[in-house]
């Protein structure tokens, strides 16, 4: 059998997958009632919060400086950011200032991370996750907990054989992430699934409690949100007190901020 092949097993379960989108899509057509995508001057100050923002820059993105720009303006104390490359890595290192800590992995293909914290970091490092890379830090966030991890990631999209498998493995090994976690903690980035997708709902449930999943609304496309596929998904023992998509340039994903209480 040809490696590209598909067993019926599959078969059966990527025609799932193709269904569980087609009611994704259908779902965010007859209605949408978050609320409407921000722009960093519509955003609340964030006062005694941590501010995460996570953002699909896009690979080809032509003014990864302007999107920045505006990442930056939302006066975020972690960027989560993904499908980072070289190019854009040095784009980031032109706008750092003194303070910043990054940890990147940069990419020809679309899964290099980055995430930028100026919060203090007690650990950080770069994991593989089913052939993706995931940048994560470990934060004395908040008080009377020993540290908080946050975890910057990009799954695969199921658009193939391949893909679709690692799409699968890396759902797998998110889970395994969270069952394992020994303290609170925060995944986020472009899930490339929705809340109808099984393997995105299982996580949801192993992440904990309900509220555990920030719902701010379809993030993609940009121009025409239909598609909710990127998350922040936290355990129970962290509070978002507020969750909002942004506008950026030069990215096919609106952006998400979320505020957790310090």
């Amino acid at each position: 059998m040809d490696r590209h092949e598909l067993k019926p097993r599959s078969l059966r379960e990527v025609l799932g997958l193709v269904d569980s989108w087609i009611t994704a899509v259908a779902a965010a057509i007859r209605q949408d009632d978050a609320r409407p995508p921000a722009r960093p001057d519509d955003l609340p100050a964030p006062t005694r919060c941590i501010r995460i923002v996570s953002c699909n820059l896009a690979r080809h993105n032509p003014s990864v400086g302007a999107t920045l720009e505006r990442l930056l303006a939302t006066r975020a104390d972690l960027l989560l950011l993904q499908e980072v490359t070289g190019p854009h890595l040095c784009a980031v290192a032109e706008r750092m200032q003194i303070g910043w800590t990054v940890v990147a992995h940069p990419r020809r293909d679309f899964h290099g991370v980055a995430l930028l914290t100026r919060t203090p970091v007690l650990d950080s490092g770069i994991s593989l996750v089913a052939g993706t890379s995931a940048a994560w830090v470990d934060l004395p966030l908040p008080p009377g907990t020993p540290r908080v991890r946050v975890v910057c990631v990009h799954a695969p999209a199921p658009i193939a054989p391949g893909p679709w498998r690692c799409w699968k493995e890396f759902f797998a090994a998110v889970e395994q992430m969270m069952r394992n976690r020994t303290s609170p903690i925060i995944v986020a980035g472009d899930f490339n699934a929705t809340v109808r997708h099984a393997d995105l709902a299982r996580l949801l449930d192993v992440a904990g409690a309900a509220g555990s999943h920030l719902r701010a609304g379809p993030t993609w496309p940009a121009r025409r949100p239909l598609l909710e596929v990127d998350h922040v998904i936290h355990t129970p023992e962290l509070r978002c007190e507020f969750a909002a998509r942004l506008v950026v340039s030069g990215s096919d994903h609106l952006a998400l901020v979320a505020d957790f209480g310090r």
